[in-house]
């Protein structure tokens, strides 16, 4: 889920805010050097590289065509003692942005995907959607609401968004959310130099088809907050570090056909099924970004 709801962030905010830039591609890698599992015994590395490629075409002053690209992949030792496996995401993200003036606007983004392991044949094709409007208050605060929906592996998956930007008067700090995906608060400590706070709501399901646990999928959660500082290496290339904590995190193997009717928020009421594997537990973790910015015209240096 996280991926491609802060894709539909990242598209939304500079036509809906007063965001004066727009990150045209972010390339990230994640590490846990060791986790632990659900039963105490062994550990694994966690590594994580991600891709975020954007590309808003304006067509007007009230409409843009959305396009983009993302790409995912974890590695990790499923349960102790096991083979490391890898999953993977790419994705598509097509769609339209409206702006309706008085302040309202609306993004509309579908997101087709595949998700699957390295090393088989099963693969399982997903498809998503997010719709959202927005409501620029004032010049430095606006809000938005939406609705995401996608064809997870484990069944229908609904999520309520909320999306909320403000920037202070004297532009030294900003809080850029789309929850329950993403919240940003930035400090401008210097003028080459920024940090912050930062949360991700992570959520993804993966198809396989592997020994021992023959066709099945693997259901990723993972709540991650952080602190992380910022360099611009160039006028438009970021640099950033981030470390911090992942709260309720697994990576949870289930038989392919032990599914559930729906899910709301990644909540599993009443849940029947049975994981087959140890999970991984909570910890820590670092990561470091690489962000490619472009300055809209008209935005201050």
């Amino acid at each position: 889920m996280k991926g491609y709801l802060t894709a539909l962030f990242l598209l939304a905010t500079p036509m809906a805010h007063s965001q004066d830039y727009l990150d045209l591609l972010t390339l990230i890698y994640g590490r846990t050097p060791s986790a632990g599992y659900d039963s105490g015994v062994g550990s694994t590395q966690l590594s994580t590289l991600e891709m975020n490629l954007l590309l808003p075409v304006p067509l007007s002053d009230n409409v843009a065509i959305l396009t983009g690209l993302t790409g995912l992949i974890n590695r990790l030792e499923p349960a102790p003692q096991s083979e490391q496996i890898g999953l993977y995401t790419y994705a598509l993200q097509a769609g339209v942005s409206f702006d309706y003036g008085n302040g309202w606007s609306s993004t509309h983004v579908l997101f087709p995907r595949v998700s699957s392991a390295f090393k088989q044949d099963r693969r399982a094709f997903q498809i998503g959607t997010a719709q959202l409007i927005q409501y620029k208050a004032s010049p430095t605060r606006s809000w938005g609401f939406g609705v995401y929906l996608n064809t997870e592996e484990q069944g229908p998956l609904l999520v309520p968004v909320f999306s909320y930007f403000y920037r202070s008067p004297d532009g030294k700090w900003e809080l850029n959310a789309l929850l329950p995906s993403r919240a940003d608060l930035n400090i401008r400590f210097h003028h080459k130099l920024s940090g912050g706070l930062a949360f991700d709501g992570l959520g993804n399901s993966f198809a396989m088809d592997m020994a021992p646990y023959g066709k099945s999928y693997v259901q990723r959660a993972s709540n991650d907050l952080s602190i992380y500082l910022q360099y611009p290496l160039t006028p438009s290339l970021l640099f950033a570090v981030r470390g911090g904590y992942s709260f309720f995190r697994s990576f949870r193997i289930y038989d392919a056909e032990d599914t559930v009717h729906f899910s709301f928020m990644n909540i599993f009421f009443n849940d029947p099924r049975t994981p087959l594997n140890e999970s991984v537990k909570d910890g820590t973790f670092f990561s470091f970004r690489l962000v490619y910015r472009y300055s809209l015209p008209g935005a201050a240096n």
